[in-house]
This record gives C-alpha cells, sequence and structure tokens, in this order.
C-alpha cells in the first residue's frame, strides 16, 4: 500500500509541471501592460533603468562631434601648397638648359617653345635662330648669373656661350659669349619667355 502511495506520489509530479507551465504561457498570451502587472504581483517587476543605461540610449542616435584634427585636415582639403623659391628658381633653370640643348641639337622649333608669341621681336628671334642653325653646328651653353623675382614674374640673367661651325669644311670657327637678359612671366604651371635681348646673339656669322 505505501509503495502503490509513492508511485502515484511521483506520478503527480509531471501534471504539475504541465500547470505551471500553463500557467507561464497564459501570462505569455496576455497582453503588455496585463503581463506587466502579473509580473509585478509576482515579483518580477523590471529592475530599473540606471543612469549610464539611460546615458547610453540618449546618445545612441547621436553622431559623434568631430575631432579637432579631423577638422582641420578637412579646412585644408582644397588649399594648395605654396611654391617656394628654389621651386621657381629650378623650373627657371630647367628652361633655360633646355633652350641650349635645343641649339645644340639643332632644333629651332624646341627652342622658340617657352616664348610668348606677342613678345616683341619674337618673328625676328625666329627667323635668326632657323638661319643659324641651318648655317652651322651650333655648341650651346648657359650659366644663369642672376634669378629674381617672386612666383609670377622672373628677371634672369644669363652667361651664354655659342660655338659657332659652319658647316662647309672650309668654313670660320666663331665663338660668342655674352649676357643675355631675360624677363619671364608664370603662365598656369609654366614659365614663359616675355623678353629677351640682344636678339643679333643668336643671329648667324656674317660672311
Amino acid at each position: 500500500m505505501c509503495r502503490r502511495v509513492l508511485l502515484f506520489a511521483f506520478a503527480a509530479l509531471p501534471l504539475a509541471a504541465t500547470d505551471s507551465r500553463r500557467a507561464v504561457s497564459a501570462f505569455a498570451t496576455l497582453p503588455l501592460a496585463t503581463a506587466d502587472s502579473h509580473r509585478a504581483a509576482l515579483g518580477f517587476a523590471a529592475p530599473p533603468v540606471s543612469a549610464a543605461d539611460s546615458h547610453r540610449a540618449g546618445l545612441a542616435f547621436a553622431a559623434p562631434p568631430p575631432r579637432a584634427a579631423d577638422s582641420g585636415r578637412a579646412g585644408f582639403t582644397f588649399a594648395t601648397p605654396p611654391v617656394s623659391a628654389a621651386d621657381n628658381r629650378r623650373a627657371v633653370f630647367d628652361l633655360f638648359t633646355g633652350m641650349a640643348s635645343a641649339l645644340s641639337e639643332g632644333n629651332p622649333i624646341a627652342f622658340m617653345q617657352p616664348f610668348d608669341r606677342s613678345m616683341p621681336g619674337v618673328q625676328e628671334l625666329r627667323a635668326y635662330v632657323t638661319a643659324l642653325i641651318a648655317q652651322a653646328e651650333v655648341l650651346s651653353s648657359i650659366e644663369i648669373l642672376s634669378d629674381e623675382g617672386d612666383d609670377a614674374h622672373r628677371t634672369v640673367e644669363l652667361d651664354w656661350f655659342l660655338q659657332i661651325r659652319d658647316r662647309e669644311e672650309t668654313g670660320p670657327l666663331v665663338r660668342r659669349r655674352e649676357t643675355v637678359k631675360c624677363r619671364l612671366e608664370r603662365r598656369g604651371k609654366k614659365w614663359v619667355v616675355v623678353s629677351l635681348a640682344p636678339l643679333t646673339f643668336f643671329a648667324p656669322p656674317r660672311p
């Protein structure tokens, strides 16, 4: 008899668990407000929100403010770095060494390329250089004596040397050396020669 009672007691346990599950399920089907009130009645009240949690919630959708370093970079995004005096001198040096090389290579077109088309005497200079290269082999070298100015205008003096050998075997050998004065202007990213003197330095030798 005692053995049967014990078996009956253990058999009844699943029923109690099932009932408890039904009770939980009943709370789940209740509307939110009703379920919350039942949980509060049973001691399941939600814990209060802490100050730190409310602070995090307030910042959830707020964009972080830009850092000082980021705003500094943004301010210089479209800034163009200034051209240094050394860069200007290098550009002027490259321009005139290119012209001297063009004479030595017998290329009048390359020699005239840096000149402003509206420069006074530019057509006369073109005629001189074209005739000089047609009549003789030219050795040309330069040394810059002075280079002054700013990012827009330069004034340059050159010690220019020419060795002119007639293309005929019996022709003369002529050496010239003179101080050539030039003025330049910046046009966009390039320097342009707007004045050169004396023009006759580049004229072919007289027969």
